[in-house]
C-alpha cells in the first residue's frame, strides 16, 4: 500500500491535515489502538486527549501522537478513514521495522486557556468614519 512509513517501537508525532474540499475524514488505526490528539485549528488544548478516532472536516488540521511501542517488529498498523470507501479508505501503512528505546513523555497539560466572559467575547472596537 502507498504511502508507506518505517517507524520505530516509540512514540510520533504527526500534523494530520484533510486536504480535501468537501470530504470528512474520521481516521483511527486500523487495529482499533488509541492514540493522542495535542491540538487542532485553534492550537493546544488544555491537555493530551485520548482517542480511538477523529473526525476531520475540509482543511482542518490536528497534531497527534501515535504510540508502536506495543506493536512487535515486522507488524504493521494502516491509518485508516471510516467515513471513506475505495481509494480514501486507507490512508497511510505504518511498518514497524526496528526496536528503539523511547524515554519520551506525553505532558500531563499545556498551557492553560483563559475563557472568556460573553461581555469579553462580544466587545467591539468602535467604528471609525473615514478621514475627510
Amino acid at each position: 500500500m502507498q504511502p508507506n512509513l518505517k517507524v520505530a517501537s516509540r512514540k510520533y508525532r504527526f500534523r494530520v491535515l484533510n486536504g480535501s474540499n468537501m470530504r470528512k475524514y474520521r481516521i483511527a488505526l486500523s487495529n482499533g489502538q488509541p492514540f493522542h490528539v495535542l491540538g487542532m485549528e485553534g492550537g493546544f488544548l488544555p491537555a493530551p486527549i485520548k482517542v480511538i478516532s477523529l473526525v476531520l472536516a475540509s482543511a482542518e488540521r490536528a497534531d497527534i501522537v501515535v504510540d508502536f511501542s506495543s506493536l512487535p517488529v515486522g507488524s504493521s498498523v494502516v491509518l485508516q478513514n471510516s467515513l471513506g470507501s475505495g481509494s480514501t479508505a486507507n490512508i497511510m501503512r505504518f511498518d514497524v521495522d526496528r526496536a528503539e528505546p523511547d524515554s519520551s513523555r506525553l505532558p500531563l497539560e499545556f498551557r492553560p486557556i483563559e475563557k472568556l466572559s460573553a461581555s469579553q467575547a462580544c466587545a467591539l472596537a468602535p467604528l471609525r468614519s473615514p478621514a475627510a
